[in-house]
């Protein structure tokens, strides 16, 4: 290398110079990553699977690549037996893909993991509220939030299991999380005015139907008769 670096600066002009040890540095960013056993955790993300799984499978290490794919075959077959209906084949997938992803996760420092394994719970939880097994969509779907925090969809179908269990407190806590993280999120201002309406804080349930409809969502007409009734107003 030293030998190298002396030769580009006693037959190169400083410009060239300059040029040359961009290059250079680039280049051995490109191998670093390459050869960096996380890489692929820290891209999969922000890269579509085919370009991802092409590139790094160039570059394989200590088996990581092969447990990511065998983790996504059993998530795409899960998939596949959700579709047909057949929700414990699809659970029986799911709860692979989960154990290879959390122990490469665990191997791996779980850098680059959260994303895949908050999918993979959020997924399974939607088939245990199929199933009418809330108590263990309950778990997944906390386990989706306590992975990726951001993830809004399971504040909202966990709002929904609490609503459904009279628990409105929790479920207005949870769906109002939803809407911070993703003010455009309907669904949970559609679930807000049924529940403050249950409650009988009239203004608020008012608030929530009007932030829904300005969303989109047509409000049921039987909703809004009976909001209009018991408020004493007319939005």
């Amino acid at each position: 290398m030293h030998g190298f670096m002396d030769f580009i600066f006693k037959f190169f002009p400083k410009r060239v110079q300059e040029i040359l040890l961009v290059i250079l540095a680039a280049l051995l960013g490109f191998f670093f990553i390459c050869s960096w056993p996380h890489r692929y955790m820290i891209l999969r993300e922000n890269l579509p699977r085919e370009i991802s799984m092409k590139w790094f499978m160039s570059f394989p290490s200590s088996g990581l690549v092969t447990g990511l794919m065998l983790a996504e075959d059993y998530n795409n077959s899960a998939g596949t037996y959700a579709k047909q209906g057949n929700f414990p084949k699809a659970i029986n997938d799911y709860n692979e893909a989960i154990e290879i992803e959390s122990n490469l996760a665990s191997f791996y420092y779980n850098r680059g993991f959260s994303y895949t394994q908050a999918t993979l719970y959020f997924n399974r939880g939607l088939l245990y509220v199929k199933e009418g097994n809330f108590a263990l969509a309950t778990l997944d779907f906390n386990k989706v939030i306590e992975l990726k925090p951001e993830f809004f969809p399971a504040y909202g179908n966990l709002g929904i299991i609490y609503a459904n269990q009279g628990k409105y407190a929790q479920a207005i806590t949870v769906f109002t999380k939803a809407a911070v993280i993703d003010p455009n999120y309907a669904p949970a201002y559609y679930n807000l005015d049924k529940l403050y309406y249950q409650m009988k804080e009239y203004d608020k349930a008012w608030g929530n139907v009007l932030k829904a409809e300005s969303l989109g969502v047509n409000i049921e007409p039987g909703f809004i008769k009976m909001l209009k009734r018991d408020s004493g107003r007319d939005k």
